[in-house]
């Protein structure tokens, strides 16, 4: 449980959800932010839910993710959401802007893990 008491994934969920309330109060955000915000804050907030769950699972309270792990979510992402999904449904907008953005996301949650997850684990 400590996880979620991460500064790391507090600042994100935190802006996260006041981004999705400020949307739907119909508050219009800097273009920047409006498109890019929840790409940036998508891996600290998945990697710390599988974190959680690979702990439980595994009944290993100390297990990290290790760069490679990380380094897989964020390609996963990356083809998933800018190469796959564009192709197949107009929904999904191919931006390459957002794989810097998820990059961004990824150091973010490993920059988390060393400051906060391996310390208190």
């Amino acid at each position: 449980m400590s996880l979620f008491i991460n500064p790391y994934f507090i600042i994100c969920m935190t802006i996260y959800i006041s981004g999705y309330f400020i949307k739907h109060l119909g508050i219009t955000l800097p273009y920047q932010i409006r498109n890019y915000y929840a790409d940036i804050l998508c891996l600290p907030i998945i990697l710390t839910l599988v974190l959680f769950i690979l702990r439980i699972s595994r009944n290993s309270p100390k297990l990290v993710l290790n760069k490679s792990m990380i380094l897989f979510a964020w390609l996963y992402l990356s083809v998933l959401f800018e190469f796959i999904l564009p192709a197949y449904s107009e929904k999904y907008t191919q931006d390459y802007l957002d794989i810097a953005m998820y990059s961004i996301g990824a150091f973010l949650y490993y920059k988390s893990q060393v400051d906060f997850i391996e310390v208190s684990a």
